[in-house]
């Protein structure tokens, strides 16, 4: 296992990536990181690492990792889930990344970082050789902490009790989280903005 200040910063710099190419979707993170830490109560849950707004992270040290054809349905629908493989194989045989909707397979040799939609692309990797090693951190946000916050920082069974029914879902939230992906046009005016400043 790494130093704690060693990964900290190894997290921090793989979150920074999120932050450059989905600034947007950063500010809304953050934001939330900051509304969930301020709270007396969860005040310990700033545990992954500083400045790095996900609240989980998954480490599968294999040594052969290799995940089946999922969906994350419980990370944030219009969030992203960071993925970064580390190892010792032949990206080219195996490990590749598989985005099934988007008819995509990506070869992912080690230090590859990706930030895919999780919840709503079915993904996968394929396998390697059995002498091979592959490793993976996966950083993510469950949805559930947005709609907890969202409706008086109660669950969904606590939120039915005091209503009498269950929170409404609402489409804005949806519309609000699509409008937080920018196009490779308005990063870059964004970017010479922020240069400008």
């Amino acid at each position: 296992m790494w130093p704690a200040p060693l990964l900290d910063d190894i997290l921090t710099s793989l979150a920074g990536l999120f932050r450059n190419w989905f600034p947007q979707l950063w500010d809304h993170y953050v934001e939330m990181h900051q509304a969930v830490c301020s709270k007396e109560e969860y005040r310990y849950i700033d545990i992954l690492a500083p400045r790095c707004p996900f609240f989980a992270m998954s480490q599968n040290f294999g040594p052969q990792a290799v995940s089946v054809r999922h969906k994350d349905i419980k990370n944030l629908v219009s969030g992203l889930c960071l993925i970064f493989v580390l190892g010792l194989f032949c990206h080219q045989n195996g490990g590749h990344v598989v985005l099934h909707e988007a008819k995509v397979l990506l070869e992912a040799p080690w230090g590859t970082i990706l930030l895919i939609p999780s919840a709503l692309v079915t993904h996968e990797n394929l396998k390697i050789l059995e002498s091979e090693q592959r490793y993976v951190l996966t950083m993510y946000s469950a949805g559930g902490i947005w709609r907890y916050r969202d409706h008086g920082w109660m669950t969904d069974i606590e939120y039915a009790g005091l209503h009498g029914e269950r929170p409404p879902l609402h489409e804005s939230t949806w519309l609000d989280g699509l409008a937080r992906f920018m196009t490779i046009s308005e990063l870059e005016a964004s970017k010479v903005a922020q240069a400008a400043q």
